[in-house]
């Protein structure tokens, strides 16, 4: 997906990363601001980047955790 993202944007500094708190983002440093597509879903400002999220990328966190995390069945049942 991030070669997918740079090939797209040309944003050859374009990185895919992980935290706890994020989760999956795309990090671009502010040089290549103008560059950013208007579908790219801003999440934090930092000193020397931005990072963003994307449908995409939000569907596969939400498949990944599905995956991940283990499901309890009864709460599942009573919501």
């Amino acid at each position: 997906y991030q070669q997918k993202m740079i090939l797209e944007t040309g944003i050859s500094t374009l990185k895919i990363k992980f935290t706890n708190n994020f989760w999956y983002f795309i990090e671009i440093s502010k040089n290549h601001a103008s560059k950013i597509p208007d579908f790219f879903i801003q999440r934090q400002s930092l000193l020397q980047a931005y990072r963003y999220s994307t449908a995409e990328l939000q569907d596969f966190e939400k498949k990944y955790l599905r995956l991940k995390l283990p499901c309890d069945k009864k709460s599942m049942k009573n919501s």
